[in-house]
């Protein structure tokens, strides 16, 4: 038992030396090593057949140069139109935020809404209506403000354009989620759990 001691603190102390010589590590050398080891667990995923879904996609180059590419594409273009709109404000900061909350509650309040309270309400249903209230009310915040649109819709104007986004949104994704297939039983199941608290029991004295 002792001589097992001894190897550990020896093994150790050499250990300790080791990366004592090395100096403070950069924050490049981290990341290096973090990248390091993504490739290696990659490695051991593929070597076991458990390769990401878009590796086996007919033409998409086994590498991981594309991710890199459209990832700083990306961030290139949102560099870009916050630079602008920067420079170019569409109106003064409060009008502004009445935007971004106007497109947030047309294009996501709705879908956090009914993902809680109807079980029904599917994929299909909640991209129908994403993509309606964000257009519509995107375009009309675009046109009233850079091309001098008029406020044809019912006078409303551009800040406070997004309620009537956000009605078209639930219009729109009940309707679809009610004429196309309804969501797994599991998911149905997940929404139910939302409701209860946990650790609740049955309700009694009713």
């Amino acid at each position: 038992a002792e001589e097992t001691v001894g190897d550990d603190v020896g093994a150790g102390e050499e250990d300790a030396d080791q990366h004592a010589g090395d100096g403070p590590r950069t924050v490049g050398a981290l990341v290096e090593d973090a990248e390091q080891d993504d490739r290696e667990e990659r490695g051991r995923r593929q070597a076991k057949g458990e390769g990401d879904d878009l590796r086996h996609k007919p033409g998409w180059i086994d590498s991981e140069v594309p991710r890199l590419l459209v990832g700083r594409l990306m961030i290139f273009a949102a560099i870009v139109v916050a630079g602008y709109f920067g420079i170019n404000p569409p109106g003064f900061v409060a009008e502004v935020v009445a935007f971004a909350f106007g497109l947030a509650a047309a294009s996501f309040f709705p879908i956090i809404l009914l993902g809680i309270f109807d079980e029904r309400t599917n994929r299909a249903g909640a991209i129908s209506g994403m993509l309606v209230g964000i257009l519509f009310t995107g375009s009309y915040i675009i046109a009233n403000r850079f091309f001098g649109a008029p406020l044809w819709c019912f006078g409303i104007s551009a800040q406070g354009i997004g309620t009537v986004g956000m009605v078209l949104n639930l219009v729109v994704t009940v309707a679809i989620s009610r004429m196309t297939e309804p969501p797994p039983q599991e998911v149905q199941d997940i929404v139910q759990s939302v409701r209860v608290p946990r650790g609740a029991g049955a309700a009694t004295g009713h």
